[in-house]
């Protein structure tokens, strides 16, 4: 029974960070007003490779997760503390414009690089250190492309096996593709909970809740965001796992009175083809409200990627 209940909580630490990453994942999109930070199909680091029930071994990466494979973990007396990793993506995106009239869809090719330094502090709290590049490329809209730069710190810590807690803070910049000038800078102080429940052998059945205080420059789109987040993740195959997710999240933007509601709905499949290397297909829908009716849209996202992720 203790075994069963350490390997829930380690599953659980690694797809609540997953979920936490993916309900803070952002469209990296453009309308007229620079709007560019919304919820986006997050690139994934590979987890296949992760073998230990300690909680300092399934800490997060640092990266932008998808939800995650459950696998059973095994006891392994080294965890790694260095890990690298590149993630491929291809998708068709309905409205690269987040408007709510005259939609304008493109093909978008999303890459991102990036490590993470995984140290143990503290017996149960997982903790990374990390950095990003990425890279948004259009087909057709290529006056959109740009590249984002992150850096931070991300932590996570079961509390029993109730729920856990989780936290971090990072710093990103946007900068544009054409003469190399930041367009964009933000920080993001995130804190939240959430706790996993399994439903059978295969099955189990997540849910929390995530706060997010985003200073940015323009100062215009600084935000307090309040995110509700549930969802399943089924093992349909040794390795073969489906994920559906479901979060509702309240944007208030500190520096002006415009308030919204959004909500995204998505499934993703990931195939484990090795230690290293992962493939993934998703589809997610988005919709938009806000009291400034400018700001209303809906958004479709389908396509798949490519994880390679090695740890030492």
């Amino acid at each position: 029974m203790n075994r069963n209940r350490n390997i829930v909580r380690a599953v659980g630490v690694l797809v609540g960070i997953q979920i936490f990453s993916f309900a803070s994942a952002q469209l990296w999109a453009q309308d007229n007003r620079m709007r560019m930070m919304e919820p986006l199909p997050p690139p994934a680091v590979s987890t296949n490779n992760i073998q230990t029930l300690s909680p300092r071994d399934v800490g997060d990466t640092g990266e932008n997760n998808d939800l995650g494979p459950q696998i059973v973990l095994q006891r392994r007396a080294a965890p790694p503390l260095l890990s690298l990793y590149s993630d491929s993506q291809y998708f068709f995106d309905s409205n690269v414009g987040l408007t709510r009239n005259h939609e304008t869809s493109d093909g978008v090719y999303f890459q991102s690089l990036g490590a993470a330094f995984t140290p143990h502090l503290l017996n149960n709290l997982s903790s990374a250190v990390y950095i990003r590049q990425q890279f948004i490329r259009y087909n057709d809209n290529s006056g959109l492309d740009f590249d984002a730069q992150t850096a931070g710190l991300s932590l996570s810590y079961p509390v029993e096996n109730l729920f856990t807690l989780y936290g971090g803070f990072s710093a990103s910049r946007q900068i544009t593709r054409q003469n190399d000038s930041e367009f964009y800078k933000e920080f993001d102080a995130q804190f939240g909970l959430w706790r996993s429940q399994p439903l059978t052998r295969r099955l189990s059945l997540y849910y929390g809740y995530q706060l997010d205080w985003l200073p940015a420059n323009p100062s215009d789109l600084t935000e307090m965001n309040n995110a509700l987040y549930a969802g399943l993740n089924l093992q349909l195959l040794d390795r073969l796992t489906g994920q559906l997710l479901y979060r509702i999240r309240m944007r208030d933007y500190l520096q002006s009175s415009r308030n919204d509601i959004d909500n995204l709905v998505s499934l993703a499949f990931t195939y484990t083809c090795c230690r290293y290397v992962n493939i993934r297909t998703y589809v997610t829908y988005g919709d938009n409200y806000s009291n400034n009716a400018d700001f209303n849209y809906r958004v479709v996202n389908a396509g798949g990627g490519l994880n390679i992720s090695v740890q030492f």
